[in-house]
């Protein structure tokens, strides 16, 4: 009986072996294949941001920069003063406070209004779902480059950013291509999904 219950035991361990490297090998494969569509995301990714660069629009950035403003504040995103009034947002007391309330209302609010920094155009949002936007815009020889920049909030610490970098909105800036230059944005991404 001894022996008869070593036999058992081993062929059962043999068993538990195998479905263990088989699962090994099935969370390898999903690992590998895991892998392969990231690096396949931000090849699609650097792509379209390369697209992007290289896209022509006519517009002045007069012109784009009104429509970057309506395409956030469709988006929910608070913009402040002036920025709010152009678009038929209603600004509450912390947009108010934000420029023009001195410390305090810097502490208040993240939104800017729209102002010249170091060349370039710049206005802030304030957080909507735990993000806010900062909007370049430069001047360019035909037309004219919008950037919009997606910074997080910390999730541990309310109204402040996250450690990272602000990471540019590759689809918001398609979204503003399509309004601004349509032939222009079918040329870079023609599926009806946005991703090219």
């Amino acid at each position: 009986m001894g022996l008869q219950a070593k036999r058992i035991g081993a062929h059962g361990s043999s068993r538990a072996g195998r479905l263990a490297l088989t699962a090994l090998g099935l969370l390898v494969l999903a690992g590998t294949g895991g892998c392969a569509g990231a690096r396949a995301a931000k090849a699609a990714e650097a792509r379209l941001q390369g697209q992007l660069a290289g896209a022509r629009c006519e517009k002045t950035l007069d012109q784009a920069w009104d429509e970057a403003r309506r395409l956030l504040a469709e988006r929910g995103y608070p913009l402040a003063g002036p920025d709010a009034a152009l678009v038929g947002q209603e600004t509450g007391l912390l947009e108010k406070a934000g420029d023009k309330g001195g410390a305090l209302g810097l502490m208040l609010t993240k939104a800017r209004q729209t102002r010249e920094e170091g060349g370039e155009r710049v206005l802030e949002t304030a957080w909507h779902q735990h993000r806010r936007y900062k909007l370049v815009g430069s001047a360019g020889a035909p037309g004219c480059h919008v950037a919009f920049l997606a910074i997080r909030e910390d999730q541990y610490e309310p109204n402040r950013d996250t450690w990272e970098a602000p990471q540019r909105d590759l689809q918001a800036e398609l979204e503003l291509l399509r309004r601004l230059a349509p032939d222009e944005a079918a040329r870079i991404a023609p599926q009806t999904g946005g991703t090219p």
